[in-house]
């Protein structure tokens, strides 16, 4: 099933901030830094971001 980025679960939602966050500062970063991801990118960047993009649940670590 195909899902658009206001479907998502706020666990899938979290998981793509701390990807973003990731592509942003790269790998550097630590667990406790990424942990938190929820906080430092909104859910309207997230949603700008990925707006016109379809994910299933194969996507996503918190899925499997």
């Amino acid at each position: 099933m195909n899902m658009t980025v206001y479907e998502l679960s706020e666990l899938q939602k979290e998981e793509l901030k701390i990807e973003m966050l990731k592509d942003k500062f790269g790998y550097k970063l630590s667990f406790r830094e990424l942990s938190f991801a929820n906080e430092l990118i909104s859910d309207r960047e997230l949603f700008e971001r990925f707006k016109d993009q379809t994910f299933t649940d194969k996507d996503f670590i918190v899925s499997r």
